[in-house]
């Protein structure tokens, strides 16, 4: 599917929906910073947002953290794939569905886009958010210091 093609099925899906929140989608995975996906209010305040990024960029790119890199070179299989990242939700809306929405609309976008997986990075301390990523059917691939590298396969 075209990247035009899938602006308009998102677009047709935020109509359809009778969710007050909404979705928003800006920039593509062909820019050097990605998907930014935000979960906005009926007022456009941001309630949460993930960034999704080609991960070859991203270990490209000085700036990545060389522990996220490490991660992601030990695991061995970057090609096709597309990396989750700045995974935010305001606090009071946590645990209400709102960030399981959000990260299903980047499993789409990059399924569209063409991608065969997305890798995502959650510190070991944080096990709410990997309850949240295996519930989607994120599988963790390895494991350095406090993080760990998850992998969602993409049909």
């Amino acid at each position: 599917m075209e990247l035009i093609e899938e602006i308009y099925r998102i677009k047709s899906l935020l109509s359809e929906n009778s969710d007050p929140y909404k979705i928003w989608v800006a920039s593509n995975l062909e820019s050097d910073r990605g998907y930014c996906v935000y979960y906005l209010t009926e007022n456009n305040s941001v309630i949460g947002s993930v960034t999704i990024t080609d991960l070859n960029k991203m270990l490209n790119n000085e700036d990545f953290n060389d522990d996220d890199k490490l991660l992601h070179t030990n695991y061995g299989n970057l090609s096709n794939t597309a990396y989750a990242h700045t995974i935010v939700v305001e606090e009071q809306f946590r645990r209400l569905g709102y960030g399981l929405k959000l990260f299903k609309e980047c499993e789409n976008i990059a399924k569209h886009s063409g991608y065969d997986r997305i890798s995502i990075i959650i510190k070991k301390n944080n096990i709410p958010s990997q309850n949240m990523f295996k519930k989607i059917g994120f599988k963790q691939h390895y494991s350095e210091g406090n993080k760990d590298l998850f992998i969602l396969e993409l049909d």
